[in-house]
């Protein structure tokens, strides 16, 4: 599993937020964001040596609809689930590439208070074998991020459903 973490800034907010002795340590990037840029994207300002901009996040979001699942658990509650999880969608996605898995921590792993944690989940198993559609999850690293907290802890499970083909549609109606 390869994690993503780090520091990402709203370019709205300017360079001038960063302390300048800080500043060589970020990068400038223009990205899509789901929910806020989907079809033209923002200027961020990213942690360079921490921060990997995903492919997706440079091109716009249009055309897919997307799906959120979300689970959420207090950090008691993870630390006891099973090292590899599954996470029932509720039908089956178009691929593999159109799903994102995402962990968010209630505050940030580096105590700075406002901020939330985000780490991607880079590896993980589909089973598009029905009835039932899910994703399987190894917890083991992310299990020891959340450890000796008392965050609460959401798994977020973004996916574009696979089209009903024309006549399922006509039979439901």
């Amino acid at each position: 599993m390869l994690w993503s973490s780090g520091i990402v800034i709203d370019g709205c907010f300017l360079e001038n937020v960063i302390p300048e002795t800080a500043r060589g340590m970020f990068k400038e990037q223009r990205v899509f964001v789901r929910s806020i840029a989907e079809e033209t994207p923002n200027n961020v300002f990213y942690l360079d040596k921490y921060v990997q901009i995903r492919g997706e996040a440079l091109s716009p979001f249009s055309g897919d609809n997307w799906k959120t699942i979300e689970k959420r658990f207090t950090a008691k509650q993870f630390g006891k689930l099973p090292s590899f999880c599954n996470f029932e969608l509720t039908q089956p996605a178009k691929s593999a590439d159109k799903i994102r898995v995402t962990l968010v921590l209630s505050e940030s792993a580096y105590g700075v208070k406002g901020l939330q944690s985000i780490i991607n989940f880079k590896d993980f198993t589909y089973s598009s074998d029905g009835p039932k559609y899910g994703v399987k999850l190894n917890i083991d690293k992310a299990r020891k991020v959340v450890r000796n907290t008392s965050q609460s802890v959401t798994i977020k499970i973004n996916f574009v459903p696979k089209p009903v083909p024309s006549r399922a549609r006509a039979k439901e109606k």
